[in-house]
This record gives C-alpha cells, sequence and structure tokens, in this order.
C-alpha cells in the first residue's frame, strides 16, 4: 500500500515538472552516453594497441630467446671441439663447467668439485713449473686464467704443451749443438794465442836466467796468460752444459755480491758502489757457478771503462719471490746494432775478448730459473739486470 503510494507521489512530481527542465535532462544525460560511449572507443583502440605491442614483445622475446639459445648452442659445440681444456670456476671456487679436453686431461670427477682440490689432485701426481702441470704420464700442460668481469669466478685454460715444449727443448739441444761446433772451430785459436803468449815468455826465462827482475816479469806475464788459459776452460766447460745447476744449496745473496768488491780491489782506478735495498735475502744456488756468474758481469763493466770509471751494483726485492740485482757502469755503452748479439757465445767487440763471458752468464743465470737482461745508450753506459727467485724457504 505504502509503494503504490510512493509511486502516486512520483508520477505527480513528474506531471509538475516544466517541460523545458525534462528536455535538458535528457540533453545532460544523452551528453554523458556520448562521452562515456568515446570513452569506452578510445579504451577499446589503447587495449588493441596495447595487445598488438605485447604480440610483438613475445614474438621478440621469443626470437631472442631463440636467439640465445642456438648461440650457446653453437658455444657448446665449439667448447666441446677444442683441443684445449676449459674449465668455469664459480665464485664459490667449485667448478660449474668443463668441456671434453678439460675431463681428459685431468680426468674425473670435476664438475661440482672444488678447483683447488681439483689441482691439488693433478699436482700430487706431478710437478708444477712456472705456469705449467706435469700430468701422469709425462703431459705437460699450461695454465691461465682469466676473470669472468663482473660475474664471481674465473674461466681456466687448460692446453697440452707436451709437444711444444719437447721440441722447445730439442731446439735449444740443436742451439747447443751447434753452438759447440763453432767452439770446436774456435777452441784451437782461442787456447793458442794465451798458450803461445805463455810459451814465448818461459822461452824467454831460460835467456835471462841470471837477472832475477826480468825472470820475475816473464814468470809473471806467464802466469797471467795460463791463468786466462784456465778461465777460458772454465768457461766453455761451463757454456758446454747450460750452466747446469749442480747440488744446489741455500745461499745468502749477500755472501755472493760481498766477493765482487773484493775481487776488484786490485783495480784502484775503478771504484765498485753496492746498494742492498733488500737485504739478507737467500737463493737456492749452485753457490760457485752463480758467483762466478755475478762477478763476470762486473769484471765485464770494468773491462769496458778500461779500468777507469764505476760500476753501480743495485739489489731490489721483486714482490712476490723475485730478486733483481742491477749492474750499471758509466763506460762508453754498447752500440744499439750489437745489443741484440752480447749473449751470443764467441761474439765480442773486445780485441782480447773470448766471447763466451756473457754467453755463460745467461746459461748459468737461465738454468737457475732466472733471466738476465742489458739496457744501453751509447755514451752513457750500460746496465744489465738480473732477476732470479728467490728461496722458498727463506725467501719470504
Amino acid at each position: 500500500m505504502s509503494v503504490i503510494c510512493q509511486g502516486n507521489r512520483l508520477m505527480g512530481s513528474f506531471e509538475q515538472a516544466a517541460p523545458e527542465e525534462l528536455l535538458q535532462a535528457f540533453r545532460e544525460f544523452q551528453r554523458l552516453s556520448d562521452s562515456l560511449s568515446q570513452s569506452y572507443a578510445q579504451l577499446q583502440r589503447q587495449v588493441g594497441a596495447l595487445t598488438e605491442e605485447l604480440a610483438r614483445s613475445r614474438e621478440s622475446h621469443r626470437a631472442e630467446t631463440s636467439a640465445r639459445l642456438r648461440l650457446a648452442q653453437r658455444l657448446r659445440q665449439l667448447l666441446d671441439a677444442l683441443p684445449a681444456g676449459v674449465v668455469v670456476v664459480d665464485g664459490r671456487g667449485e667448478v660449474s663447467e668443463c668441456n671434453p679436453a678439460a675431463v681428459t686431461l685431468l680426468g674425473e670427477p670435476l664438475k661440482g668439485e672444488q678447483w683447488v682440490q681439483v689441482v691439488q689432485r693433478v699436482v700430487s701426481a706431478g710437478e708444477t713449473s712456472d705456469c705449467d702441470l706435469l700430468l701422469p704420464g709425462g703431459r705437460v700442460v699450461n695454465v691461465t686464467t682469466q676473470a669472468l668481469g663482473e660475474e664471481p669466478g674465473q674461466i681456466v685454460l687448460l692446453q697440452d704443451v707436451t709437444e711444444t715444449r719437447r721440441l722447445q727443448q730439442q731446439l735449444e739441444r740443436h742451439r747447443r749443438l751447434a753452438a759447440m761446433g763453432e767452439m770446436a772451430s774456435s777452441l784451437a785459436h782461442q787456447v793458442r794465442t794465451p798458450l803461445s803468449a805463455a810459451v814465448l815468455q818461459l822461452s824467454n826465462l831460460q835467456s835471462v836466467a841470471g837477472d832475477a827482475d826480468k825472470v820475475g816479469r816473464y814468470a809473471e806475464k806467464a802466469k797471467q796468460r795460463l791463468h786466462h788459459l784456465e778461465r777460458l776452460i772454465d768457461e766453455m766447460l761451463l757454456f758446454a752444459g747450460g750452466g747446469k745447476v749442480v747440488d744446489p744449496e741455500l745461499v745468502p745473496l749477500d755472501e755472493l755480491l760481498a766477493r765482487i768488491p773484493e775481487a776488484l780491489a786490485r783495480e784502484e782506478a775503478f771504484r765498485v758502489v753496492l746498494e742492498n735495498r733488500s737485504p739478507g735475502l737467500e737463493l737456492r744456488a749452485n753457490r760457485e757457478a752463480l758467483a762466478s756468474a755475478l762477478l763476470n758481469l762486473a769484471l765485464n763493466a770494468c773491462q769496458a771503462c778500461n779500468g777507469s770509471g764505476s760500476l753501480s751494483i743495485t739489489v731490489e726485492r721483486k714482490e712476490p719471490d723475485r730478486v733483481a740485482v742491477s749492474f750499471r757502469d758509466d763506460g762508453p755503452g754498447i752500440d744499439a746494432a750489437h745489443t741484440e748479439r752480447i749473449f751470443e757465445p764467441f761474439f765480442t767487440t773486445r780485441a782480447g775478448g773470448t766471447g763466451l763471458g756473457l754467453a755463460v752468464v745467461q746459461a748459468v743465470v737461465t738454468a737457475h730459473g732466472g733471466e738476465v737482461r742489458c739496457h744501453s745508450v751509447p755514451g752513457e753506459g750500460a746496465s744489465f739486470i738480473v732477476e732470479l727467485p728467490l728461496s722458498e724457504e727463506r725467501g719470504r
């Protein structure tokens, strides 16, 4: 009953409303309806555009994913085909990836293992030398590492250099045999000169038997020539043996260098200045062979200066386990054309020189795991730098 009454009142209100007000309300409703229709149409267009963009994005993503998969497959095929071993070590030190060549070289297990443990397993069966690993069976593997960039970890490259090392050793033997042949051809001349001089001086002794002063002079000259001959033979033997380290022992570097000023004490016009910036270092070496090589560099500087000048010897540790000994003289220097040849056997620019001194130095230093370099500017002296490994026991 109340509903009917309310309906009657509503109808009465509409009957009472003016026609203009109804028309205005209808127009407002129509305007709102048109606006909603336009908004809906615009929304439909945006939804359509977004749908198309999403479809294009999905297609592009599928294409990129497919390209990445193809690239990954190609990289995998490339790694599998590489003769060198490749090991990827993650930030935790575990082997996350490896190719078949790495498994062949290092054996299994490999993937998922700690890289340190893998190395220890391999080294326990062989030896290490610089960046080389000596594996069971005699294979030699060179190891190089490269960081992964922003990602923690590293890539380890393993190259089987067994044949390369064998060829290097064979080439070194051939080079030494060739040098030995050259040594044999020049041996007669090298030995004949001091020997003939000594024989001549001894012959002169017979003619001056009653003159004590002349006897003493001739005897001294004969002695010098015989000492020269003895040193020549020692150098030939050292070079022929390649400076091989026999019976190495723990040797204080200070002790070897202390011999140099003592040996050159007779050269009054030649000054030796020793600056040891890293005292107390020790080497595992053949004491006499290495001492002779270092003394040879000092004598070479003295001869280059004609016994009048100075030699500066500087000792400086090179981190973490090497030492550099520099010999710098203020002599005439070495011509650029000769710098590359001064370590060749029998090459000399000095009259009466054997041409073996620096060759022996290089052989001895190399046999001790070091290297020797020369830097010189004509007119500004010469520098010889010897780098040697420190003893593992006491060098640190």
